[in-house]
């Protein structure tokens, strides 16, 4: 069997997997990027962007292209049912801390469309409709098999970075826990196109008895993200969950839900040959750990 080598193989092309292809290419380092996907992803998802990730996107040159097509959030107005409470800057709330200092909102599908055209332009194609099977730690190798269209590959690699999500292949493979706990609240998260009193560019949260809704913008378009804690008597059942539900309708800001969408968390997971302790991080804050090092060894 014919056994092909690279660098660093990368499971998973979210943003996690493409800044990390992206920032590996520019330093001169050979990748393989693949993701089970036959296609990049077509929903909002995970909105905000962090400062941090804008300074590591303005170190390999992308920052500009990044900021063009999201949205400054300048300001939240925090309201109560005696009205507004409070409203709060954010267009420059981190002043002398970085120089991304505001609030920056850019939906997911369009974040990695960004990447994946400055990866292109780099010479890496993402590898799609192709998942990974299993994987072995050889010492001075990773030995991974690939699988696309009913074939199998055999790769070897310096580094597998498992960037492949909250169900990650490379994490169960490697026996890394997903700790977390479950909310005793029900939340509905959608994006929607409607009409009401909201702040242009800003964030308007609700508190009240109940617990919280918040209203913030997702795409330059004009559509509104919707995120609140669905009230007890609203909420569906086990049967009913199981089921396609109705879209979730607000009087205000919107009039009628026209998607919705989920957040789910992507994990990033740096293995190396007998590494003991792989580096994990994840898509939002995307810390130094994002950029392939040895990990620590045995």
């Amino acid at each position: 069997m014919t056994m092909s080598k690279t660098k660093v193989l990368i499971a998973g092309a979210g943003p996690t997997g493409l800044t990390l292809a992206l920032w590996l290419t520019r330093l001169g380092v050979p990748v393989r990027i693949f993701d089970k996907a036959t296609g990049p992803g077509e929903t909002s998802r995970a909105l905000a962007v962090q400062a941090r990730t804008l300074e590591f996107h303005r170190q390999i040159g992308i920052v500009e292209d990044i900021l063009a097509e999201g949205i400054r959030l300048e300001r939240l107005t925090l309201h109560t049912p005696a009205g507004v409470a409070a409203r709060l800057p954010l267009s420059d709330f981190g002043r002398g801390i970085s120089p991304y200092s505001f609030a920056f909102a850019l939906p997911q599908d369009i974040h990695e469309r960004v990447l994946i055209t400055h990866l292109e332009r780099a010479g890496v194609e993402v590898e799609r409709g192709t998942e990974l099977v299993a994987f072995q730690d050889k010492g001075d190798a990773v030995i991974a098999t690939l699988s696309r269209n009913g074939k199998t590959e055999t790769v070897s690699a310096a580094y597998l970075a498992g960037c492949d999500g909250a169900r990650s292949t490379v994490r169960h493979g490697l026996n890394i826990g997903f700790p977390g706990g479950t909310y005793e609240q029900a939340f509905y998260v959608a994006d929607v196109k409607g009409t009401g009193n909201v702040t242009r560019n800003g964030m308007d949260t609700t508190i009240s008895t109940y617990g919280f809704a918040i209203v913030m913008p997702v795409r330059q378009s004009g559509s509104l993200r919707l995120i609140g804690i669905v009230p007890k008597g609203m909420r569906p059942t086990r049967r009913s969950a199981s089921r396609r539900s109705a879209p979730i309708s607000s009087a205000t800001p919107a009039s009628r839900s026209k998607r919705s969408t989920g957040s789910r968390p992507i994990a990033s997971i740096i293995a190396s040959p007998s590494a003991s302790a792989p580096a994990a991080c994840s898509s939002s804050a995307m810390p130094d750990t994002s950029i392939a090092r040895p990990a620590a060894r045995a």
